[in-house]
């Protein structure tokens, strides 16, 4: 799974996550605090910087 920060955060509040996956892209918008989102059952953390 590859993880890339969009080039620019939106409203410098929320990063925005592409994640490829083997089927189908998905981008995940992510609050710039920590904060859990469930992706095809895998629990990932995003973390501030673009780090995940």
């Amino acid at each position: 799974m590859h993880i890339s920060p969009a080039t620019e955060p939106l409203e410098g509040l929320i990063n925005v996550y592409e994640i490829e996956t083997g089927s189908s892209d998905i981008l995940v918008q992510a609050k710039h605090k920590k904060k859990q989102i469930p992706v095809s059952g895998t629990m990932l953390k995003y973390r501030p910087g673009g780090r995940a």
